[in-house]
């Protein structure tokens, strides 16, 4: 059985969604591979955690892994250029220029980024929960997740205390909150075992694990940037904004509506039906399986090893053979082939930013410079 070193972190700064998403995706995929996790940080909390199988950094080449993936945010070049030599490299959800480097590049989640070092967008190929699916029910309470920002909690219990004819749960060191409507209920990995009618959250993993399974979700940022990201997907979430931007009393009537309309909540799940972690892990699996054609990638005509990658598509890779120049791509995924009229808006927007309606004067203008290459 192939190893596969997941480099990955847990903590402040990380959160816990990275390694959550990588434990759910080894765990469904262990008959088929072997899973070893590692960070670039050798003092990190990952290696406490006795549920898994773990190497330090500078083990990972002894493993002879058949694949690495790195999903630890932004990390240095050199480290992914170091893992290159070691064998092919995935990078999920970072924005940095190491991606430049990478084999292939996926999105699980949105950012405003908007790069071409990108293969794969949101929500191709997005793996959201651990083994506890949320679960809705209109008569529970609401549940707060806002990590460790303190003032961004302060900020939030001033406005829910303020709607008392709705029941909140905010996750918080547990003790009496002081507040008739509001419970604090300590921070735990089963912290969905119980069901909710809404989820007060940020910009993340649970907020889209929330809304794909169809329970209404509002983001409260703690920083700037949080905020931007959840504005440009204000086709999915009920935005409450930046918190030191938000007015307390503007923001109890506003989340007032929210919570009590019905029709509102309903708009906004609608759109959240394209998130489909099932078949987002049948794609990880395929990209995995194929990986072994990106081992050694040769020239198809001349059988040169000189190439360069030109660029990244949803499903493949294009190459340039410094040789005899010959262009040709190596696929990771079957082609889209599905042009219904779903995948000229939708599909086509998640993958390349706008509709295709939008997009149609750069494609006439390609097709165009394709039809001069012919000629010539």
């Amino acid at each position: 059985m192939h190893n596969i070193c997941i480099i990955t972190d847990i903590g402040t700064i990380y959160g816990f969604g990275h390694i959550t998403r990588m434990k759910f995706i080894a765990n469904r995929l262990k008959e088929y591979y072997n899973f070893i996790f590692s960070s670039i940080n050798d003092n990190s909390d990952l290696f406490k955690d006795k549920t898994i199988q773990s190497c330090k950094y500078s083990e990972i080449k002894s493993l002879n892994p058949y694949l690495i993936i790195v999903d630890s945010r932004e990390v240095e070049s050199k480290f992914i250029k170091e893992l290159k030599t070691i064998s092919n490299v995935i990078i999920i959800d970072s924005v940095g220029s190491e991606r430049a480097f990478a084999d292939i590049v996926i999105e699980m989640l949105p950012n405003i980024d908007n790069s071409k070092e990108v293969n794969i967008k949101p929500f191709i190929a997005t793996i959201l929960n651990s083994n506890i699916k949320p679960k809705y029910d209109e008569n529970a309470p609401v549940l707060l997740y806002l990590g460790f920002n303190n003032d961004l909690k302060k900020k939030a219990i001033d406005i829910i205390s303020k709607i008392e004819n709705k029941n909140f749960v905010l996750i918080e060191k547990e003790e009496e909150s002081g507040y008739s409507n509001i419970k604090y209920k300590d921070f735990s990995p089963d912290i969905f075992v119980s069901p909710y009618s809404a989820v007060i959250t940020y910009f993340g993993l649970t907020a889209f694990e929330c809304i794909e399974a169809s329970i209404p979700t509002v983001l409260f940022s703690p920083t700037k940037y949080h905020d931007d990201l959840a504005r440009s997907k204000d086709e999915l979430f009920f935005n409450l904004g930046f918190f030191e931007n938000v007015n307390t009393d503007e923001a109890v009537l506003k989340l007032k509506d929210f919570l009590f309309n019905k029709d509102t909540q309903s708009k906004y799940l609608e759109n959240s039906k394209s998130i489909n972690t099932e078949k987002s892990l049948e794609r990880i699996k395929t990209i995995i399986d194929n990986i072994k054609d990106f081992k050694d990638i040769r020239c198809p005509f001349c059988g040169s090893s000189h190439i360069e990658m030109k660029n990244r598509n949803i499903e493949s890779n294009l190459y340039s053979c410094l040789k005899c120049h010959t262009l040709f791509r190596k696929y990771f995924l079957p082609p889209f082939t599905d042009y219904s009229s779903k995948y000229f808006v939708e599909d086509y927007k998640n993958q390349y930013g706008k509709t295709y309606e939008e997009d149609s004067k750069n494609l006439t203008a390609l097709a165009r410079r394709r039809l001069e290459k012919i000629k010539n």
